[in-house]
């Protein structure tokens, strides 16, 4: 009988990274990552703010394609989005995009 030597590929990890099945799983738990900071966005009175729902409007998915494969970000391009999610010294922090990065990780693989 003839002994069979496995010699495991030292690429398999980038390939699967890189495989477009793992793309299509990634942007639908950005996606699911975007609802969730939408969900939870502040919104101002449209009365007395004129800015009301932009910051919320400007969330989005940001996909980068790194060495390890794809990376996903839940971003926003507001202006005010630092000052929203990270707090001012008389504002309080609302982390909308950390909380949707949060449910980012947390989505189901589909």
């Amino acid at each position: 009988m003839r002994a069979f030597r496995f010699v495991s590929n030292p690429l398999l990890d980038r390939e699967v990274a890189r495989g477009e099945w793992v793309a299509a799983a990634m942007r639908a738990k950005g996606d699911a990552g975007v609802r969730e900071a939408k969900a939870v966005a502040p919104v101002g009175d449209p009365a007395t703010d004129p800015t009301s729902g932009e910051f919320r409007d400007s969330i989005h998915v940001e996909e980068v394609e790194t060495p390890a494969g794809i990376e996903i970000r839940i971003a926003s391009n507001d202006p005010a989005a630092a000052y929203i999610e990270y707090g001012t010294h008389d504002t309080p922090a609302h982390g909308t995009l950390r909380r949707g990065a949060i449910a980012a990780a947390a989505a189901p693989v589909p």
